[in-house]
Formats: C-alpha cells, structure tokens, sequence
C-alpha cells in the first residue's frame, strides 16, 4: 500500500487531497503461502485477502496440543 498512488478526479494533477478510505484484511488458511488478492471497491474501500500468518498459526497449533 505504500507505494499505492491517488489523484483527486477532477483536482488539478498532483494537488494535495484528503479522502479516507477504508481497509479490510482478511486471513484464510484456505489460501496458498505467498497468495494474496486486493479488491479495490474504489473510492471508499479496499479489501485485501491472504493467508494467516505462518508464525502467528504455529503458535497457536503448539498451544492447543499441551
């Protein structure tokens, strides 16, 4: 997302703008490591999917079998 850029339609180029648009993540173990998806539902919102993560799952797999 850092290196996402945005213009203001309509706005001279390059003109300095505010917008909030919000960011949605979500985890699916279902996914392939290293896949991700970004669906931009543009201008307000932009959701992006992925797989857990790896350390995060581990940790939880060795708390479970104590």
């Amino acid at each position: 997302m850092k290196t996402w850029t945005f213009d203001c339609v309509g706005g001279p180029p390059d003109a300095p703008f505010e917008h909030t648009i919000k960011c949605k993540y979500t985890r699916d173990s279902n996914w392939s490591p290293g896949t991700s998806k970004t669906v931009m539902d543009l201008p307000d919102e932009v959701t992006m999917l992925g797989q857990p993560d790896l350390v995060q799952a581990e940790k939880m797999s060795k708390q479970g079998s104590h």
